[in-house]
């Protein structure tokens, strides 16, 4: 059986998920944009809300009650942030070309 994730890429996937969205505002990136909002502000008008998604995500996982990421190493801990950079990018990234993931 072929394995397409190995555990840390499957646990960045997951917790991408899982944070996806988090605290939705019910608003568009360009309406905080528009508006200048604080987050907009705070997010220099880039990916304002997939910043903000991120940013809550981890900050949740601040806390020592709900860290998940507690149990990875340094390594681990890396190469998860990053590939949740990249699944939050890419999924804002199809949305400013049109591209169906």
């Amino acid at each position: 059986m072929k394995v397409w994730l190995d555990n840390v890429e499957l646990f960045a996937a997951l917790f991408a998920a899982a944070i996806h969205d988090v605290s939705h505002s019910g608003t568009t990136n360009n309406f905080h944009v528009m508006t200048k909002s604080n987050l907009a502000n705070l997010y220099n008008d880039r990916s304002v809300l997939e910043n903000f998604h991120l940013t809550t995500g981890f900050g949740v996982c601040a806390k020592e009650e709900s860290n998940i990421l507690a149990g990875l190493n340094d390594k681990q801990f890396l190469i998860s942030g990053k590939l949740l950079l990249v699944i939050f990018y890419l999924e804002y990234s199809s949305k400013v070309v049109n591209l169906k993931l």
